[in-house]
């Protein structure tokens, strides 16, 4: 059954989103790119974003970088702007033969932002307005992290543990299996109790 074309004209990126979740990378690359002259003017430039968003999950990294160069210097929108400028400095610059070219937008397209947007928070705002939208929402983590590139905030790093001399390992874990062995089931009841609290 074929949709109709009006239909899929006016929900692009919803189709378009379909297509990404199921991983087919090539249909959406095609879809997007039949569809970008059709579709509403409002979703012009979302539509061309996940045009080249699509080639870089297909591993074509040179046809996603032509469609961000563009879109971060261009763009009105403050969140393509952002990301096309994220993933040109992140991923697309390790692999174009122009990789300065890369650089020096992405940083062109992370002052737009700051001109308009001044810090993390109003960012987040403004992806929260647009959350409830299906293609921003599969995107969100990618938003998320372009924030961060984009206000130079640096995510805490976990401490990791020390590793223990291999034989302390050994000599503990043999413990825990004894204190486990040790337990009654009223015991094990109640502690698995306490762990749901703790874990929900």
């Amino acid at each position: 059954m074929h949709k109709k074309p009006s239909i899929v004209a006016k929900n692009v990126l919803i189709f378009g989103a379909a297509r990404i979740l199921n991983g087919n990378h090539g249909e959406a690359i095609s879809f997007f790119k039949s569809n970008l002259s059709k579709c509403k003017n409002k979703d012009m430039q979302w539509v061309r974003w996940f045009h080249g968003f699509s080639y870089l999950l297909a591993g074509d990294f040179s046809a996603a970088e032509f469609d961000f160069l563009q879109l971060a210097v261009s763009s009105k929108n403050a969140l393509i702007t952002g990301l096309s400028a994220y993933f040109l400095n992140n991923s697309i610059k390790k692999y174009s033969i122009n990789p300065k070219k890369c650089i020096d937008t992405a940083e062109n397209g992370k002052e737009r932002i700051k001109k308009s947007i001044s810090n993390i928070e109003t960012w987040t705002k403004e992806a929260d307005r647009m959350g409830t939208d299906i293609h921003i929402a599969i995107i969100r983590k990618y938003i998320d992290e372009a924030g961060n590139w984009l206000f130079d905030i640096i995510p805490p790093v976990a401490e990791i543990p020390k590793p223990e001399p291999q034989e302390r390992r050994r000599t503990d874990r043999r413990r825990t299996e004894r204190r486990t062995e040790n337990r009654t089931s009223s015991e094990r009841r109640s502690n698995d109790r306490r762990t749901k609290r703790d874990l929900y």
